[in-house]
């Protein structure tokens, strides 16, 4: 099971990767601009500056605020497939079930963990692209 997790994070990871230098960095770069250009306003009082350095990172903490959403439904999805592998692996056990029996309810679980982490990865490329139009709507 740990290989499936490995693999779903690895995709993952790729997919995250690329919206961050695709999208992230740019949108990095134009905060950073902007708050370049609130420093050298000088006539700005320090209310004023620090509404203006707000106003410069709001636009990159609402679309981290957004991937954060996201990752957590990727996970959260996962984590439901394997929870119901569990519920129906739990229910085909019972107190006087063989060694053998029992091995073959572990095997099953195992492959349906396995269908999720599939399953998942499977999602990972339409994830992308949502998010990434997602993005250049913010």
């Amino acid at each position: 099971m740990d290989v499936i997790g490995e693999r779903v994070q690895n995709e993952a990871t790729k997919m995250f990767n690329g919206i961050e230098k695709d999208v992230l960095r740019k949108m990095m770069k134009g905060m950073h601009t902007c708050s370049a250009k609130c420093c050298d306003n000088t006539s700005l009082s320090s209310n004023e500056f620090q509404r203006c350095l707000e106003t410069c990172s709001e636009p990159l903490m609402r679309v981290n605020n957004y991937l954060d959403q996201e990752v957590k439904n990727f996970q959260n999805r996962l984590n439901r497939c394997a929870m119901d592998c569990q519920d129906v692996s739990r229910d085909k056990l019972t107190a006087n079930m063989s060694a053998t029996d029992q091995l073959k309810v572990k095997q099953e679980f195992e492959t349906c963990v396995g269908k999720c982490g599939d399953e998942t990865v499977k999602k990972i490329p339409e994830l992308d692209k949502r998010l990434r139009e997602s993005l250049k709507q913010m």
